[in-house]
């Protein structure tokens, strides 16, 4: 096994060996960048609220008064930037030193008076966590990086054919086997990363952005490998610490070439700019780090996907500020993801609506001295979601008049954003879906069966009218329509009404149902038709019902209380023509 000869190595090299002991160890540990440098890394460590704060140094012999005036800095940099802001546990001052009693008196006589502890961690110590991690060893001071090299190229030769000494049976299961083998061994060796192998059906081109977003979630590093023409290999890096990517980084150099003042062109400008993500762009890869042997440099067309960790930003929502009124709505947003430029302060956020209905977009970024923002939104189908859910997004859309405001802000709170002002271009089919919600909500209070929102294009015009009219009923009001057509088998096709024509009215009391994309549903009211006009032509079907064409024809409906139990066993037994009456405005 390596050794560490920590006199003889590079402070850097030591500080940096240290470090990745400790953040091994604690993988949520992460390195706090400080605001003015003073040598060493610092360290922090999260524990159920509590905040284990180290402070790296190279050093590693006997202190000298410059190496304590080190110290003390780090110590005093620590005592007005985390102490006030963290609940902290501990401070360890890490040297690759044992202390004297003379050194660890004059730490405790820098760090008295405080109730948090104070720790030495001195050479014994990290070579005692060194003994436990021989891979990091090896890796800083030996041949690991080679032998991670080594291997990878032999896992990816497994995937350029199948060996000659490997024919007949069983050659997929020792194939897969062997990969296995090499993976364990990667995963031994290289002390920062864990590597991971799924062998797919399908075409590694055809990864779909879904897929790309699930395999990256966790990873550093993410490829896809064509093994045969029906197989591809999905490997994927998992850092085992926060900081791997800072200890082993994992990247390169690519140069892209898109044709001036094209999408693509303004693709990169916002990828610059606010770190949104493009496909297919032409370019080159050079100058790769890390992983060895997963990727080629050379030229081809590249896609970048952001990857959104959790947001740490407050719950949000949009809101809608009317002159003079103030906030008139309030707009709850979900599955908030924010992403920041790779250069510059730029940063974009998406976020969408609970039922998904509405997606929201925010870019920000400073441009020759000012702050440049701006919102974005798009609404997704709605169609087969419920009314309650949907109807919040679609009122907001709704508001936006070009005279109301919007902005983001803290739920229930007060705008984060200057506000905004700007006209939907669908505004007016908003404020009609609106009403048309409302409808539907206040319908399904009665019925059991649920209500979803149709798709209206598919909905026939009467289907849709019908909506408005039920709601009209239940709250009270008479709906009216046309009376165009009528159909019995209580008129004969040579009944007088025919040949002296005269005003008839029919009414019907029955139950409420309405009909959506040919479904009835039945409600729990009832309601009373009311129908007049003057029969014209009339026709006599094959199945002996006559159908009447009415002029100047009108209908009249209300809901009415239902019927006694006794009065709806006699409706339901009794014939149609009893439900109905006719009258003329001349004898009939």
């Amino acid at each position: 096994m390596t050794t560490v000869n920590w006199e003889r190595e590079s402070g850097d090299r030591v500080e940096e060996f240290a470090a990745a002991l400790i953040l091994l160890d604690n993988p949520k540990g992460n390195r706090i960048t400080p605001s003015r440098g003073d040598g060493g890394i610092d360290l922090q460590v999260e524990s159920d609220g509590q905040w284990d704060i180290y402070q790296v140094k190279k050093f590693a012999h006997t202190l000298t008064r410059s190496q304590k005036n080190q110290i003390k800095e780090s110590w005093e940099r620590f005592l007005a930037e985390t102490l006030p802001l963290k609940d902290v546990r501990s401070w360890t001052l890490v040297i690759p030193w044992d202390p004297t009693r003379e050194q660890l008196a004059w730490l405790d006589g820098l760090t008295n008076g405080y109730t948090f502890e104070v720790h030495w961690l001195g050479r014994a110590q990290l070579d005692g966590l060194a003994a436990g991690r021989p891979a990091v060893v090896d890796y800083y001071f030996g041949d690991g990086g080679q032998r991670i090299t080594s291997l990878m190229e032999q896992m990816l030769a497994l995937g350029n054919g199948t060996p000659t000494d490997q024919q007949g049976a069983g050659v997929i299961e020792r194939i897969v086997e062997r990969q296995q083998q090499i993976l364990e061994a990667l995963s031994h060796i290289d002390p920062f990363y864990k590597y991971v192998v799924d062998i797919r059906t399908g075409n590694a081109n055809d990864v779909e952005e879904s897929q790309l977003h699930a395999d990256a979630r966790g990873a550093s590093f993410i490829q896809y490998v064509q093994i045969s023409e029906e197989q591809y290999a999905g490997i994927r890096v998992l850092p085992l610490s926060a900081e791997s990517p800072w200890l082993r980084p994992i990247g390169g150099t690519f140069v892209f070439t898109p044709p001036p003042g094209s999408d693509q062109a303004e693709a990169l400008a916002d990828f610059l700019n606010y770190g949104t993500g493009f496909t297919a762009m032409p370019g080159e890869l050079t100058d790769v780090k890390g992983p060895p042997g997963l990727v080629e440099p050379g030229a081809g067309l590249f896609s970048v996907f952001p990857v959104y960790a959790e947001s740490s930003m407050p719950p949000l929502e949009l809101q809608v500020n009317s002159p003079g009124e103030g906030v008139i709505l309030r707009l709850p947003l979900t599955n908030i993801k924010a992403v920041s430029a790779p250069r510059g302060d730029g940063f974009s956020l998406t976020a969408e609506d609970a039922s998904g209905t509405l997606s929201f977009g925010f870019k920000r970024r400073t441009y020759e001295g000012r702050g440049q923002e701006t919102f974005n939104f798009r609404a997704q189908s709605c169609v087969g979601k419920y009314p309650s859910d949907v109807l919040p997004a679609i009122t907001f859309l709704s508001q936006m008049d070009g005279e109301n405001e919007v902005s983001l802000g803290v739920r229930g709170g007060r705008p984060l954003l200057k506000p905004l002002t700007g006209e939907n271009a669908s505004r007016n089919r908003a404020s009609a879906l609106v009403s048309f919600l409302e409808d539907l909500i206040l319908i399904q209070q009665h019925t059991h069966e649920p209500l979803k929102i149709p798709d209206l294009e598919a909905c026939s015009q009467n289907e849709r009218d019908a909506v408005g009219a039920i709601a009209k009923m239940l709250r009270g009001e008479k709906a009216e329509g046309r009376w165009n057509t009528f159909t019995t088998d209580g008129i004969d096709v040579e009944h007088p009404m025919f040949s002296k024509p005269s005003r008839i009215t029919l009414v019907t009391e029955e139950p409420m149902s309405l009909t959506l994309e040919g479904v009835r549903t039945e409600l729990d009211a009832w309601m009373r038709v009311s129908t007049s006009g003057v029969p014209e032509a009339r026709s006599l079907g094959t199945d002996g019902l006559l159908t009447v064409s009415v002029t100047d024809g009108k209908l009249i409906s209300e809901m009415i209380e239902a019927p006694s139990d006794t009065i709806l066993a006699d409706l339901q037994t009794a014939s149609p023509q009893s439900c109905s009456s006719f009258c003329g405005e001349s004898a009939l």
